[in-house]
Order: C-alpha cells, then structure tokens, then sequence
C-alpha cells in the first residue's frame, strides 16, 4: 500500500464502503463506482486548479503536448488516488444516495 498520503480516520460507514473490494457484494455496487468516479473527478478539478497556481518557467518552456501529457497524469492521480487514498466524499454520497434509493415500505412504486 502506498503511505504517501496521510489517511485519516472514517466513519463506520465510509470505512466499510472503502473497505470493499470491486468484487465484494455490496447493496449497489453501480452507485459505488459511479460515486468514487465522482470523487475522481472533483480531484481531478482540485489537482487542476493547485498545478494553475504554480507559475509557469524553468528551463525548458512548456510545449502543447507537455500540457495534455500533465494534465492526464494528474486525471490518473486523481483516479488513483480516489480509489487508494479517498476524501471521504464518495462514502458519504454512496451512504445518502443508497438510503434515498430505497423504496418506502407501503407506497406503491409502480407507475
């Protein structure tokens, strides 16, 4: 396991999410891997707006194609990083969004 990143402690709930394995069944594993793409992205925007606060320079100026080599780099970061090292944003969406997604006792959902 990667230790670059400090881990802080979770919620039972975000805990048991994370802890999954992509095999390991839980109640929607759809809505698990779509809230820990969400993650990935809002830490791809974050990876993003950080690189724009450094200024540009150094020895070789920065070519088109060093760009999109960069920005790339850190969309997988940002993948990686949400799966190995999470913010606990996806726990808490996966915990609201998979209670709101069950159906009430005694109200018919068919329409």
């Amino acid at each position: 396991m990667n230790t670059l990143l400090p881990t802080m402690p979770l919620s039972s709930t975000a805990s048991a999410l994370l802890n999954t394995a992509p095999d390991t069944p839980v109640a929607d594993p759809a809505l698990r891997d779509a809230c820990r793409q969400f993650e990935g992205l809002l830490t791809s925007f974050m990876f993003k707006a950080m690189r724009e606060t450094v200024p540009d320079g150094g020895l070789f100026p920065q070519s088109q194609g060093d760009k999109i080599f960069q920005e790339m780099l850190d969309q997988q970061y940002a993948d990686q990083m949400s799966r190995t090292h999470p913010l606990g944003l996806a726990a808490a969406m996966y915990a609201r969004m998979s209670q709101q997604a069950k159906p009430k006792a005694g109200i018919d959902n068919q329409r």
